[in-house]
């Protein structure tokens, strides 16, 4: 083989075999697909916690807002425990929060201390599926995944087709700053509500990330158009041309990554940089399109890791501090993935 880049671009086909599991291997049909409702209800201005009730259940929760964010964004269940919210970068919106099923959640959204103005609370029932308990994980994509169909996306909600880039220099890991307080069987809801809420909410045709990697270690196909392939995402803002994502589902900032969850990041990451014949530990360089929470201005050159966190190209604390401190032993476990093979 004359080249580095050559020899990584074989070792895709070589590392799915092996790293199939019994279960990716007997996989099952796909389900049907799942229909998610959305609805917003304007927070009282008169309580800084008001309670948002709903004659029909939901699961998950977002905030939208007119002007500046709130500075404290957080929800709770009855009787539970705060969760707070992040906004979600370049937008007019929190990133949506898992709740588990109920009709009745108590929000925290303040200005200086004040009950903020303009705020709605986005309430999103994800639905259910048989096949939620299990989810069917198939290698369509060249890795053990729960596809698309597997996790019961709507693919009406889709605004667009895929659109593609002509290669993949970067991927980028993030969080979806919600609970950690989830089952496995709430997971493929988890990314219906996500997938909804970034298509519809937030106006980006469809979910942002291009993969996700719940605390259980299953992987989710996100963004359409074939995990294999270098389709543009809606992740990073003014770093979306040219870069993969994928999105440990929770929130890592005083929260580890479990042995599953990273065992799950670093096989995903060591097929997904072989694809694309790119070294877990080297660097590359990106063009900055600028706009929405980058961190650099449109047509700067920046170099950067080849493995990256959000927060290295924008105003951002994803992926969380102890979700970041990850990305040194991701990016030699991914390379020792790769070398295993060779």
């Amino acid at each position: 083989m004359s080249t580095r880049r050559e020899a990584l671009a074989m070792l895709p086909a070589l590392l799915t075999p092996l790293l199939a599991t019994p279960a990716a291997r007997a996989s099952s049909g796909a389900p049907e697909p799942v229909e998610v409702s959305q609805r917003a209800i304007e927070l009282s201005s008169r309580s800084a916690q008001p309670t948002v009730s709903s004659k029909t259940p939901f699961a998950m929760v977002g905030l939208r807002w007119d002007g500046q964010p709130p500075e404290v964004m957080a929800v709770r269940v009855p009787g539970g425990e705060w969760t707070a919210m992040e906004p979600a970068p370049g937008t007019t919106a929190s990133q949506p929060v898992w709740t588990g099923r109920t009709h009745e959640v108590q929000v925290r959204a303040t200005r200086d201390g004040a009950p903020a103005i303009g705020v709605a609370a986005v309430l999103i029932d994800p639905g259910r599926s048989p096949s939620d308990a299990v989810p069917p994980t198939s290698r369509d994509r060249g890795y053990p995944v729960v596809s698309r169909a597997g996790w019961g996306a709507d693919e009406s909600l889709r605004c667009r087709e895929a659109q593609f880039d002509d290669e993949v220099r970067a991927v980028a890991l993030h969080h979806t700053a919600e609970t950690n307080d989830y089952s496995a069987s709430d997971s493929p809801a988890i990314v219906r509500g996500i997938y909804a809420y970034h298509a519809e909410t937030l106006g980006w045709c469809d979910i942002g990330y291009h993969a996700l990697v719940d605390r259980f270690g299953q992987v989710f196909e996100g963004r359409a158009g074939g995990l294999e392939r270098p389709v543009i995402g809606a992740h990073s803002a003014g770093f979306n041309r040219r870069t993969s994502s994928i999105a440990m589902m929770g929130s890592y900032t005083g929260h580890q990554a479990g042995d599953a969850q990273r065992d799950a990041l670093s096989g995903y990451l060591g097929w997904k940089l072989a694809a694309h014949g790119l070294d877990p530990t080297g660097e590359t360089t990106l063009l900055s399109e600028g706009g929405g929470s980058s961190r650099h201005p449109s047509g700067t050159e920046v170099r950067l890791p080849v493995l990256l966190g959000h927060r290295d190209v924008g105003h951002t604390e994803c992926p969380g501090d102890d979700g970041y401190a990850l990305l040194p032993g991701l990016r030699s476990a991914a390379a020792a993935t790769m070398s295993a093979v060779r």
